[in-house]
């Protein structure tokens, strides 16, 4: 923290060039500041998000108005844009997806909806992978996360090789993993709710365009 901070002082004291106005030279030393504490790890990620928006509400509330540089932008603006993604549907949604990632996780419905789609699949090498592409299309219904996917299959397909006692070293196993990589990464393009990115980009296309990007096109 005391690295970030001393840094973003740094720039902030920095003459800037005549190119850069003052805001822009403000959000400068907050990008300093926030690169810092990530990098370093000074912080956890979720707290370091409180330090970056009271750091940015409170610099760009003394921060010189571009369009005129004889008044202050002020706290409210500061506020403003500090939490624009709070006004939006997308953090909701976000939190909603998590809560319910939790629960499969907790109650344990993935590993049993996992076990029984790969038993409907049939024991066959072909019917076992197709299974395993399409549970991982279905876990990314539910987790919004492909890595949380990918961890979660490695872990439940451990449980069915030993099951189906299939040698961890031999072609079919190598398949099946390789299927995970291949289906969380297709499928956290073409499911809506597969990742926090994907639902927030799709938020901001529509306060910017007016388009909602639903599931169906």
């Amino acid at each position: 923290m005391a690295d970030g901070s001393l840094l973003m002082l740094i720039v902030l004291f920095w003459d800037p060039p005549s190119s850069l106005n003052p805001l822009g030279h403000t959000m400068l030393a907050i990008l300093v500041f926030a690169m810092t504490i990530w990098v370093s790890g000074a912080v956890g990620f979720a707290e370091s998000s409180f330090y970056v928006i009271a750091v940015m509400g409170l610099l760009v509330a003394f921060t010189p108005d571009p369009a005129n540089i004889h008044t202050l932008l002020g706290s409210r603006q500061g506020l403003v844009m500090a939490l624009p993604g709070f006004d939006s549907d997308a953090w909701l949604q976000v939190t909603t997806a998590f809560i319910i990632a939790s629960a499969v996780k907790i109650t344990g419905l993935g590993d049993r909806l996992g076990l029984w789609l790969i038993s409907v699949s049939g024991s066959g090498p072909r019917q076992m992978l197709a299974g395993v592409l399409l549970m991982c299309y279905v876990m990314e219904l539910f987790i919004p996360s492909p890595t949380g996917v990918a961890v979660l299959m490695v872990a439940l397909l451990q449980r069915v090789m030993a099951i189906c006692c299939v040698d961890r070293g031999s072609g079919l196993a190598k398949g099946m993993m390789l299927m995970v990589a291949y289906g969380t990464a297709v499928a956290s393009v073409g499911v809506l709710t597969s990742s926090a990115p994907a639902i927030q980009t799709a938020g901001l296309i529509f306060e910017t365009t007016g388009r909602d990007i639903t599931w169906l096109p």
